[in-house]
C-alpha cells in the first residue's frame, strides 16, 4: 500500500504559460464515468487539473470525454479530458474561480506541511 501525499512543488521554470502551481502527488483517486468507478491515482495535480494513472486493465474501460474525478482526502471535481497516453491521462477541472481558489489553498496547505521543501518561483 502506497502512501498517500503531496510529494513536492513542480519546478514552473519549464511550464512558464501554467496559471496553476502544480505538485508532484501519489494520491488514490477514482475516474467516474457513465456511473463507473475506475480506480487511479494522481501523479501530478494544480488547481486547475491532474494527470491520472490508471491500471492498464483499467485504462481500457476509461472512454469518456467528461468525468469526475473523485481524490480521496481531496475533493471531487467534474472534469475533461485533454489528452490520453496508454496508462494516463490528464484532465482539467470543470470548476468555478471560487473552487479553483479553494483548491489552491488546499494543495498549497498540504505542501507546506512536508519536510525539507524547496519553493522554486516560476520564472
Amino acid at each position: 500500500m502506497f502512501r498517500e501525499r503531496i510529494i513536492r512543488d513542480v519546478d514552473q521554470t519549464f511550464h512558464p504559460k501554467r496559471e496553476a502551481r502544480r505538485f508532484l502527488a501519489r494520491l488514490s483517486a477514482h475516474a467516474i464515468q457513465e456511473g463507473y468507478e475506475i480506480p487511479c491515482f494522481v501523479s501530478n495535480i494544480s488547481s486547475t487539473g491532474a494527470r491520472l494513472i490508471f491500471d492498464p486493465v483499467a485504462k481500457s474501460a476509461f472512454s469518456a470525454e467528461t468525468l469526475i474525478v473523485h481524490i480521496h482526502q481531496i475533493g471531487q471535481f467534474p472534469a475533461d479530458l485533454r489528452w490520453t497516453k496508454a496508462t494516463s491521462a490528464g484532465v482539467q477541472f470543470a470548476i468555478s474561480d471560487s473552487v479553483k481558489q479553494f483548491l489552491a489553498r488546499r494543495l498549497n496547505a498540504e505542501f507546506e506541511k512536508l519536510p525539507n521543501r524547496s519553493l522554486r518561483k516560476a520564472g
